[in-house]
């Protein structure tokens, strides 16, 4: 007779994308088939904000009391480094996802903590490197301050120096949230300066209503007509775009996953998230939804309660998923993503994507993770891109 497996969920409020967790869950049951449903059970807990506070009892209880079989939900490497000593004691398999905001951390990894990450910041690599080769020098990196507290900048600014070394100037814009003044006069301001910089190209990092915020006023002010502007993956994210649809503008980015693609596997994700939800999915329903392809491949060893073998699929194995080869530990098989550069028009209340070159991708072993991880984080401590 087949047991119960029990998953806990640690999901978290989110301002900038309100609706992630219930997104990663219907994610998760839409890569399990519908015949191994009945097995499997999520347990939700709610951390708030994602910070080691709220995460604490959480864990505890999830790890001494609930008793479940595996641990999930969107976190990142920095986080868990607050928790990888009571995982160890307790011997529980954990599986996060992450959006690929911080470099993986080498030198803190455990037996029991894997990752599917969305690998944000090989995009932003690619997209440095790429956009030095085509526009020379002179480019600049444009960043809210939220944004400043994690590797994009570090591997953009990386991707560059590869490319060829240069000075490269970085524009960071205060938490208008915070201050008081409107978002309209703080944006003014801040794309004032990015005019008199006139860089040969701008690489443009923020998220949520900041980023609708910044393009718009970006196209407004007629930046768009004098410089190139390259955006981070989440930017370039169809929610994202489908709100400024009515701006002609051009936009390039470097895409990890192409939601539109034909190909076989993304047509099952699509097909399957939409039945259950009556929604279309994001990035967030995608990492969840190769968790559930993952938990399809483990659910015999997790019946058999073989720790072991569990330790040793995730370490060892990689999938086919809608966005290509992924793996879920850093070894020797560990996947290196496939990026295109993409060329974003934007135009008639409508967005066209269109690959024109592909990009340049890391092994995980690559010296420019040290190098991005050593350069530091400028900004404050942010637990979670997704708060």
């Amino acid at each position: 007779m087949h047991r119960i497996i029990r998953i806990g969920f640690l999901g978290n409020h989110s301002t900038i994308y309100p609706t992630y967790s219930q997104d990663f869950m219907d994610g998760i049951w839409s890569g399990i088939p519908e015949k191994l449903h009945r097995y499997f059970e999520l347990v939700p807990e709610f951390v708030r904000f994602g910070d080691p506070g709220a995460m604490e009892p959480v864990l505890e209880k999830m790890l001494s009391f609930q008793n479940v079989d595996l641990i999930t939900g969107m976190t990142n490497y920095r986080t868990m480094t607050n928790f990888t000593h009571t995982i160890n004691q307790f011997q529980k398999i954990c599986l996060f996802g992450d959006m690929g905001e911080y470099v993986p951390f080498m030198n803190d990894q455990s037996p029991y903590i894997f990752y599917n990450s969305f690998q944000s910041w090989q995009s932003q690599y690619a997209m440095g490197y790429w956009a030095r080769k085509k526009w020379g020098d002179g480019g600049i990196m444009v960043l809210a301050n939220y944004e400043s507290g994690y590797h994009f900048h570090g591997s953009f600014h990386e991707g560059v120096q590869v490319a060829e070394p240069t000075p490269m100037k970085m524009l960071v814009m205060r938490r208008y949230a915070d201050l008081d003044i409107s978002a309209e006069e703080m944006l003014m301001e801040y794309l004032g300066n990015l005019r008199k910089e006139a860089p040969s190209f701008a690489n443009a990092m923020f998220c949520g209503d900041e980023a609708v915020d910044f393009l718009r006023v970006y196209h407004r002010e007629g930046l768009h007509k004098l410089f190139p502007l390259v955006v981070t993956a989440p930017m370039a994210a169809h929610d994202i775009l489908n709100q400024i649809s009515n701006l002609d503008m051009t936009l390039y980015a470097g895409s990890i996953w192409d939601m539109d693609a034909e190909d076989k596997l993304n047509k099952q994700f699509k097909q399957a998230f939409v039945n259950r939800t009556g929604r279309m999915p994001n990035m967030f329903a995608l990492l969840g939804f190769e968790i559930g392809q993952a938990l399809e491949q483990l659910f015999p060893y997790f019946q058999r309660r073989e720790l072991g073998k569990i330790q040793q699929w995730l370490t060892e194995q990689t999938i086919d998923t809608p966005r290509g080869q992924q793996s879920f530990h850093l070894g020797s098989q560990y996947a290196t993503p496939v990026i295109n550069i993409e060329k974003i028009k934007i135009e008639n209340n409508t967005v066209r994507k269109m690959v024109i070159e592909q990009g340049r991708a890391l092994p995980y072993d690559h010296k420019v993770f040290e190098e991005i991880q050593t350069g530091g984080s400028s900004g404050y401590y942010n637990n979670y891109m997704c708060v």
